[in-house]
């Protein structure tokens, strides 16, 4: 009778835990599939996630390239925008100031004896005085000069065109004289000019007068 009893019961039970798993499996067919928790759910497959987030970062980098403003040029060193340097007045005063300067002569100017030939070059570079003297009653004047040989080409009438040597003066250096005093140094020189030839006439005058006339 014992064995009969536990038989019963053990069946019993047996059919009770396969009545909990069908309720179980149904219970689980009938829950929705968005209740189900996040962990329950496999995780999608690796290469699918990487081309997913390449995409979106692509489309984030055009974006951005077309939404973007245009990047600041930079300024370039030099431009007409920047301001010059400012001379001061004692860089004008000394550049401006009477001194020798590098100018261009006229070969002609130099020897007007030889204007029926022509020259190559037909100006030289030369040391001339020039420049201010601040007052208008001074002139720019050279008190030391020196000499300059110079090769040129000399080009004669007849087509020849030989290498001639000529002499050059240049400034060595200049002062400020009054005007005045070159002008009165240029009048006695005319003045004693005048009076040499007023003797000449005289002694020839002389000479005539005193001839005995036949």
């Amino acid at each position: 009778m014992a064995r009969r009893r536990r038989r019963r019961h053990g069946g019993a039970g047996g059919l009770a835990a396969a009545g909990r798993r069908h309720a179980g499996a149904v219970a689980a067919e009938s829950v929705p599939a968005e209740s189900v928790p996040a962990e329950s759910v496999p995780a999608e497959s690796v290469p699918g996630a990487a081309m997913r987030l390449l995409g979106a970062f692509l489309r984030l980098l055009v974006a951005g390239t077309l939404g973007a403003p245009p990047a600041p040029v930079p300024e370039a060193r030099g431009t007409a925008s920047a301001e010059p340097p400012v001379l001061t007045f004692r860089e004008i005063w000394n550049r401006s100031f009477c001194r020798p300067l590098e100018q261009l002569v006229d070969v002609i100017t130099e020897f007007p004896n030889e204007v029926e030939y022509i020259f190559r070059p037909s100006c030289v570079s030369l040391q001339r005085c020039g420049g201010c003297c601040g007052d208008e009653g001074l002139r720019c004047v050279p008190v030391e000069t020196s000499k300059v040989t110079m090769q040129l080409l000399k080009i004669k009438p007849n087509g020849e065109a030989p290498y001639v040597e000529m002499v050059f003066t240049e400034h060595k250096q200049c002062e400020c004289r009054p005007r005045q005093d070159l002008m009165r140094l240029g009048r006695r020189r005319s003045k004693g000019r005048g009076k040499r030839r007023q003797d000449k006439k005289r002694r020839k005058d002389c000479e005539l007068c005193g001839t005995p006339r036949r």
